[in-house]
């Protein structure tokens, strides 16, 4: 069973806490300036999109492209926002995939097995309807975290998922907007060996507010 992380152990003392940044001093970040691997899946390309390529770092050429169809495998598996790679798998960042379908279907795919054979999948919105509309991502050793940006309207609700078990029972939540609800509407985040953070961007109006919740709930 997927386990809603209680908000009685959720502080600002202990477990999460957040700062709200200058807003004359801070900008929105741009996309090639956040902390997490952008997918190679491509979210839009005239149509939502489920294919996902890689390049060889050392044939970067049209001979060392790889790619496949991730909606071969499901055809809701298409319209990613981020993505991030752990040694054994690449992950693809659930967003959008049709009007007005924000999603919660998030895909890896073993990085020795590129192909429809070895995409893994599992839809987070059937944990909690909340759990979708996410923007980039990023991984610690034993779960993988997915960035709460817009589910429908900005939304609080971070996401992980245990690397050993990506399925519904590997899923844990909590919605940050719990806490203070300015807490919603970032864009993409990072961890060190404590918390994982949450970069602040578009809550309704441009926003200061960081957040980051301790990695031992």
């Amino acid at each position: 069973m997927a386990t809603p992380i209680s908000s009685a152990t959720r502080t600002a003392s202990s477990k999460e806490e957040y700062a709200s940044l200058p807003r004359d001093d801070v900008k929105p970040v741009p996309p090639s300036r956040r902390t997490f691997i952008k997918a190679s899946a491509k979210p839009y390309n005239g149509a939502y999109s489920g294919y996902a390529v890689r390049v060889s770092l050392s044939d970067f050429s049209s001979s060392g492209v790889e790619y496949l169809n991730l909606a071969d495998t499901n055809s809701n598996l298409k319209g990613f926002r981020g993505g991030f790679a752990t040694d054994a798998h690449a992950y693809y960042v659930p967003s959008y995939n049709s009007a007005p379908n924000f999603h919660g279907y998030a895909a890896r795919v073993s990085l020795s097995d590129f192909s429809s054979s070895g995409v893994e999948y599992l839809n987070l919105a059937d944990t909690d309807s909340n759990l979708k509309g996410f923007d980039g991502g990023f991984a610690t050793d034993a779960h993988a975290y997915y960035v709460p940006f817009n589910n429908g309207a900005k939304s609080g609700y971070a996401v992980r998922v245990s690397l050993s078990d990506f399925s519904s029972s590997g899923v844990e939540y909590l919605n940050l907007a719990d806490t203070n609800s300015n807490l919603k509407g970032f864009g993409g985040g990072f961890a060190t060996a404590a918390h994982a953070y949450y970069v602040p961007h578009h809550n309704g109006a441009y926003s200061g507010y960081a957040a980051r919740v301790s990695l031992s709930i």
